[in-house]
């Protein structure tokens, strides 16, 4: 079991470049994406962190954490919005995700909504992309992964112990689905496994639609 951090860039066409990388045992510090013992997990970070700096040969102080435990909860949520305009617009969005969030929530649960699939209906019409598109009622059809607050507040404390910045945590099946997924492997349906060597996620989506998650 290992703690590991990989510095990309983004070049100016758009596209990722891995310049960097560093892993450390974790020794026990971090099991099955949940802290066990603070002072071992810090250690096994700093020397990631410091093992991809030099790798990459510059130093960065913002992190994203990915997020792959058992404990994590597959949740998929409907939210809607009344189009008063008769258009949609950018806020109308932004109501929809809400509401679907505010229904996904559970006690003592936070949502990870950063790297999601949804799904944009307008009057039960399935759209890409709603912006612009005249309607009455706008719906979202939302993934989240839900993850114990406990397990989020002590990985962002480990990451914060370096003098870094937590951007976001980011729940890997769902990261590593969107990775290498075609809109045509979607709509055929597809499962994605991503094997590590304490866990295994899987992502399922069929007709452009996710199924469900799950940690193993």
């Amino acid at each position: 079991r290992e703690v590991r951090v990989r510095i990309a860039q983004r070049a100016s066409d758009g596209a990722v470049r891995l310049i960097g990388y560093g892993g450390a045992p974790s020794r026990g510090g971090v099991q099955d994406g949940v802290v066990q013992n603070r002072h071992t997990a810090v250690q096994a970070f700093r020397t990631a962190l410091e093992a991809a700096h030099k790798s990459a040969g510059v130093r960065v102080s913002t992190i994203f954490c990915g997020i792959s435990t058992r404990d994590a909860l597959s949740i998929i949520r409907e939210g809607k919005v009344s189009l008063t305009s008769g258009i949609t617009e950018l806020e109308h969005l932004d109501e929809a995700r809400h509401h679907a969030e505010q229904v996904a929530l559970n006690a003592g649960m936070r949502n990870l909504s950063s790297v999601t699939s949804q799904e944009w209906y307008v009057d039960n019409h399935r759209v890409e992309d709603p912006l612009g598109i005249r309607g009455s009622v706008l719906q979202a059809r939302m993934h989240f992964a839900q993850v114990p607050g406990m397990v989020i507040d002590n990985l962002r404390a480990i990451i914060e112990s370096q003098d870094c910045i937590v951007e976001d945590m980011v729940y890997t099946p769902i990261a590593t689905a969107l990775g290498c997924l075609t809109p045509e492997d979607m709509k055929l349906g597809v499962a994605v496994l991503d094997f590590g060597q304490s866990s295994t996620g899987i992502a399922v989506y069929h007709d452009r639609s996710i199924l469900g998650t799950k940690t193993f």
